[in-house]
């Protein structure tokens, strides 16, 4: 059931007040107006009868011939003629009134709901300031890993889309492909990618190089303005030809956790990253739970379905058994409620109580964000202002600013949120800052 609102409700009355003072006038004129034309005529009428008596003729000038019923006559109809314009004018100002006042009705209604807009919007960020985390806050670098119970739910898109912002905002970001079975991150990014790149995560995994000679390959393009650099699962060799997975004696999360951990923290030293993320393969394996434990820190990624919800719990609780046994820390940054097609407030609240995990935001299904997909490409490259872009950015202010922002930063966030709410965001990320 929709409820008006009741500053909708006041301008209603305020409107029919005001239609009702202009019937009330306008009858009240009319009145006046009838009054005032015959009155008019009555001493028109006596004066012409005296002038007609004193035109009289004569005994020395000649008569005139002046006919009393003729004037009387073309006096009734020069009054009829006023009565019936001021009559008439009196309805044309009305219909304008009217017509102006439904104009100005309806303007007042559409400045209304863009205030309502903008005001959720700025409600929003300002809740979601409540749940980020002061460990964030106060550092300028970030790593964590993306996760999800099961493989389709976008966590690739997500992440390509996220390195490509923080990217564009000026942050030197990492993005690591730790999907070894399908290799979905390299694929998305081959475009980006030199034809011949050798040393990949898998030969580091196999122990057919060091992690020394594992070097991130920049993405350059006009976006990410060299501020991007990329770990691919495979090498160029693999993604052309049929391979088959083997962890030499790599069998175990622990193993797995270990040698991603020393990668990330020798990238870290060296490349000197602000952020780095983890795209991980969906699913309870040992490559997923492993990079998400090497990371110390992930984003959740679900879709609006049970099916989603119970592997993501198994998920869930294989991360914690694993987390206690190797006593590491691990830091749950929030979930992202993706390809969302149920606007239920409802659902969130129960994925909160469920998982005791804060909740980041949602994204909508879009189906450009498919089709760039298919076409090897990230989203924001072909379509920027897109809601699922826009979700992004917000998920990016929530969770990700830190003190280590300033006013270039925030700018270029905002750049990439829909013309209208622009100004808007860089005031609540300014805000929220504290800039």
């Amino acid at each position: 059931m929709s409820h008006h609102h009741p500053i909708f409700i006041t301008q209603c009355r305020i409107y029919f007040l005001i239609v009702f003072f202009l019937f009330s006038y306008n009858a009240i004129a009319q009145d006046q107006a009838r009054s005032f034309d015959l009155s008019n005529l009555e001493k028109t009428s006596e004066l012409t009868i005296e002038q007609k008596k004193n035109l009289s003729p004569t005994s020395d000038e000649k008569p005139l011939l002046i006919d009393q019923r003729l004037v009387e006559t073309s006096l009734q109809i020069l009054d009829a003629l006023k009565k019936y314009t001021i009559m008439f004018g009196n309805h044309v100002l009305y219909i304008i009134l009217g017509v102006l006042l439904l104009l100005l009705f309806f303007c007042i209604r559409l400045l209304f709901w863009y205030r309502k807009t903008q005001s959720s919007l700025e409600e929003q960020f300002s809740e979601s300031e409540k749940t980020i985390r002061p460990s964030l806050r106060d550092s300028s670098k970030s790593t964590f890993a993306l996760l999800s119970g099961k493989g389709g739910t976008g966590k690739t898109t997500i992440s390509a889309t996220m390195s490509f912002l923080l990217a564009n905002c000026g942050f030197k970001t990492l993005v690591v492909d730790v999907d070894l079975f399908t290799n979905g991150l390299t694929r998305l990014l081959s475009k980006h990618l030199p034809e011949d790149y050798s040393v990949s995560l898998m030969q580091v995994i196999q122990k057919k190089c060091d992690l020394e000679e594992l070097v991130p390959v920049p993405i350059i393009s006009e976006m990410t303005q060299n501020n991007l650099f990329f770990l691919p699962s495979i090498d160029s060799t693999r993604m052309s030809q049929p391979h088959e997975l083997h962890l030499a004696d790599i069998n175990d999360v622990e193993s797995f956790a270990k040698v991603l951990k020393d990668l990330l923290e020798l990238q870290k030293e060296k490349g000197k990253f602000d952020y780095i993320l983890l795209d991980t393969r969906g699913g309870t394996d040992l490559t997923n739970i492993g990079a998400t434990l090497a990371a110390g820190a992930y984003l959740l990624v679900t879709e609006a379905d049970k099916p989603s919800w119970d592997i993501t719990e198994q998920v869930l609780a294989t991360l914690s058994a694993n987390h206690k046994k190797m006593n590491v820390p691990i830091q749950e940054l929030g979930f992202i409620i993706n390809k969302d097609m149920i606007d239920d407030d409802s659902m969130i609240q129960y994925l909160k109580e469920r998982w005791e995990i804060p909740y980041m935001g949602k994204a909508t299904f879009d189906a450009k964000v498919i089709e760039s997909f298919q076409q090897s490409s990230v989203v924001i490259e072909n379509e920027p202002y897109t809601d699922f872009v826009n979700a992004i950015v917000h998920i990016i202010h929530q969770q990700f600013q830190s003190s280590g922002w300033n006013n270039y930063h925030i700018a270029k966030l905002a750049q990439w949120t829909s013309p209208s709410l622009r100004k808007q965001f860089t005031s609540v990320l300014k805000n929220t800052l504290g800039l």
